[in-house]
């Protein structure tokens, strides 16, 4: 996937700590900035990857009191619920605010899917760096989370190859867009 900026409004991503800790762990955290103009994380996050020195280029923010609630349910921690109610916040009109929200959990995915959220995790992530041209050979680095105790399910990577082998589909604040030419 390759994101682009819209004129009106930056890129912006609200994530939980997995793709924090994910990306960190092979080096690539840095991804996050290449890929996206803004990422904020809310409190919980910046707790949870306390053994982490978020970089600068992270914005770090309190949950405000208006940040809409919603039915967790079992087994969201802290960090997805205040991601998920920050992304709910921070971008309601999701026509004119390209708002994504990294997750790698279940729940928290079907959480944030019930909501209406666009997400992506680290897979998606390295995968979009491969189509911008980040990253050359996407395998390494999946050999590296994996060596890492990144945990991928087997239909996960299946749909990461099947996914990284068609036509490049370009990210705007209406949702993706096929490119049909180069």
């Amino acid at each position: 996937m390759r994101f682009v900026q819209p004129p009106i409004s930056p890129l912006r991503v609200v994530s939980d700590s997995s793709p924090f800790i994910a990306l960190n762990a092979i080096g690539r955290l840095d991804l996050l900035r290449q890929l996206f103009d803004v990422v904020v994380v809310p409190r919980a996050v910046e707790k949870e990857v306390k053994s982490l020195s978020l970089p600068l280029w992270v914005t770090v923010m309190d949950l405000p009191a208006t940040a809409p609630f919603f039915e967790a349910g079992i087994g969201l921690g802290c960090g997805e619920v205040e991601a998920i109610r920050l992304a709910l916040h921070l971008g309601p009109d999701w026509l004119l605010l390209p708002d994504w929200l990294l997750l790698n959990a279940g729940a928290g995915r079907r959480a944030a899917q019930r909501l209406g959220l666009r997400i992506t995790g680290v897979l998606g992530i390295l995968l979009a760096a491969g189509r911008s041209g980040i990253l050359g050979d996407l395998q390494p680095e999946l050999d590296l989370l994996m060596a890492n105790g990144f945990r991928i399910a087997p239909a996960s990577i299946n749909s990461f190859w099947q996914r990284a082998t068609k036509p490049e589909v370009t990210l705007t604040a209406a949702g993706p867009v096929p490119r049909l030419s180069r």
